[in-house]
């Protein structure tokens, strides 16, 4: 069952891929089995030296709405894709799902269903469920209120990335203002960084308790390591340090240490099961 009004708002879709002939397809068919039918897709390859390319210019023939789009260089990671797509973008919607991630498939009629009822919303996203190998588990991300809260860009800095990009629906308008950093230096933290930026624009978020999208986690994953996370976070840190006060940097830092220091160092020494045992 597809949606299939001709006055139904168009949704862009943003896949920035690199090396990902494992997951693509699959990602691919998550996108061409959502009951929404009215989206362009932009999968931006950065150069991949697999068979991704290959796998995405096969389906593409088949389905006119996938458009491919092959990155001259390398950029190390997703943010100058995601901008290409950005600058492409003819939707009024703007979605993002990574190459190896997977949508439910009523995740994109959900999402636009609300966004249409609730014109002063900006971004929306939801829960997701993460695949580990072959093992399914909830994560409930933190609830916080950003859409009432009086102060969303303090807030959203100090809970840390509670926003996961492959469940984020946003309006296109003036979207060409806010693009993601390409800074070596913060990559795997691109996109936090890009919702303090929309929310240090006084854009209001909107939170859907229900999971619409997979992740998949494996080894070739970028943000992984308590270390390279740690770094990341700094130069976050570093970067806003002028707009914020001194006791929100301080506040900051005990937070960033604590949640990826201490807390990713016991997780690193606990079992899976265990750990999510403990959590909830």
């Amino acid at each position: 069952m597809y949606i299939a009004q001709k006055n139904a708002p168009k949704v862009t879709i943003i896949t920035p891929m690199y090396n990902s002939e494992l997951f693509i397809a699959h990602t691919l068919k998550s996108v061409q089995e959502q009951t929404f039918s009215n989206w362009e897709m932009f999968v931006v390859d950065d150069c991949s030296t697999d068979n991704g390319c290959k796998i995405v210019e096969n389906i593409a023939k088949d389905d006119s709405r996938i458009h491919f789009i092959k990155s001259e260089r390398n950029s190390g990671g997703p943010a100058a894709p995601r901008n290409v797509g950005l600058r492409q973008a003819k939707g009024e919607y703007i979605a993002f799902l990574d190459a190896d991630d997977l949508w439910y498939g009523d995740k994109l009629e959900k999402q636009v269903r609300f966004m249409e009822e609730h014109r002063n919303i900006f971004l929306l996203y939801a829960k997701m469920v993460t695949k580990e190998q072959n093992e399914f588990f909830q994560k409930e991300n933190r609830k916080y209120d950003l859409e009432n809260s009086e102060n969303r860009f303090q807030l959203l800095l100090l809970s840390g990335n509670i926003i996961p990009i492959l469940t984020v629906l946003m309006r296109n308008e003036y979207a060409d203002n806010f693009l993601f950093d390409e800074d070596p230096g913060i990559v795997s933290c691109e996109d936090f960084d890009y919702w303090l930026q929309l929310a240090y624009g006084n854009k209001k978020f909107a939170f859907m308790d229900m999971p619409l999208a997979i992740y998949r986690k494996h080894d070739n994953n970028i943000s992984k390591g308590i270390i390279n996370s740690l770094q990341k976070n700094l130069f976050l840190l570093k970067k806003w340090r002028a707009k914020i006060s001194f006791l929100l940097s301080v506040k900051f830092c005990f937070l960033l240490f604590w949640r990826r220091g201490v807390v990713m160092l016991i997780h690193a020494v606990i079992p899976n099961a265990l750990w999510r045992k403990i959590q909830s």
